[in-house]
């Protein structure tokens, strides 16, 4: 029975590493889409004629979430984003793809960045207290958990 618990806890691993390697290409190929000059005029586009108007449901919830996101998003900041993104993606796609192959140090290093990633989440989160953080920590940390726990059986 044990041995069934552990191949079972191995490839809810081996799918949360594939959860994060899609979310980290997903982030990268957005933040690389940020860098064209087609962002930052579909931003103007978007300012200038006032999203809301766009929208038929002014009581839609989540356009009133987008609405709100948008209006405070300027153009230069896009280069901020697009930076921040393709910075973010590519370290997970570096730590995804370590442990896939299996290689022995990954599995501290991840431990390490994705820590770090708990830390600006949850900073984040203090900040605007939005509940997003607070799932994408919970998932990192469950994931931090999975990674110890393929570790310590590689080491024995």
């Amino acid at each position: 029975m044990k041995a069934a618990g552990q191949r079972f806890l191995h490839r809810v691993f081996e799918a949360s590493i594939l959860i994060k390697g899609v979310f980290a290409a997903f982030e990268t190929l957005v933040g690389i889409m940020l860098t064209t000059p087609l962002s930052g005029r579909a931003l103007r586009f978007l300012h200038e004629t006032e999203l809301h108007q766009l929208i038929a449901d002014p009581d839609d919830r989540l356009a009133g979430v987008l609405v709100r996101h948008l209006s405070g998003v300027q153009s230069g900041h896009l280069h901020f984003w697009a930076i921040y993104l393709i910075g973010h993606g590519l370290v997970k796609l570096v730590v995804v793809t370590a442990l896939a192959r299996g290689w022995y140090s990954a599995y501290p290093f991840a431990m390490l960045v994705l820590g770090g990633f708990i830390v600006w989440q949850m900073f984040d989160w203090w900040q605007t207290g939005g509940p997003v953080m607070l799932a994408l920590s919970a998932f990192d940390a469950f994931v931090i958990w999975l990674t110890w726990r393929e570790w310590k059986t590689r080491k024995t």
